[in-house]
């Protein structure tokens, strides 16, 4: 990370198809993003081997180890698990390392996803300066 004023990182909480996320981490690197944290909410999904190879993206299992080490169980409602990954993601961010976290939800609309209009491709849930 070079931490420059324009750096920026992508969390998502995930349970996708692999073509649908490999799209996801292309769109967003191709931005720029600086770093994704792709949180699994399937800590067995088939989708995790298709990504974890790339030296920006953090492939992190949401297992029951994960929310030993959030010092929680897992939330019912996958809103809560969301909102408690990206506080993990903020976590991991080295301090001067990025500038900007864009928390962000792949549509599970197929057709609009893969559509020609890129700010249709995603719905960003929030922004915040790190």
């Amino acid at each position: 990370m070079n931490g420059s004023t324009s750096s920026w990182s992508v969390v998502a909480t995930v349970d996708e198809p692999p073509a649908v996320l490999q799209v996801f981490v292309a769109w967003y690197l191709s931005l720029g993003a600086t770093r994704i944290y792709l949180y699994f909410d399937r800590s067995d999904d088939l989708a995790i081997d298709t990504i974890t190879d790339h030296p920006n993206v953090e492939v992190i299992r949401c297992d029951a180890s994960h929310w030993v080490k959030l010092g929680r169980v897992r939330p019912d409602k996958h809103q809560i698990r969301q909102v408690r990954n990206a506080t993990d993601a903020h976590r991991r961010i080295p301090s001067g390392g990025v500038i900007y976290v864009v928390k962000c939800r792949a549509k599970k609309s197929y057709p609009d996803f893969f559509c020609d209009r890129p700010e249709r491709k995603h719905e960003i849930v929030s922004a915040h300066r790190h």
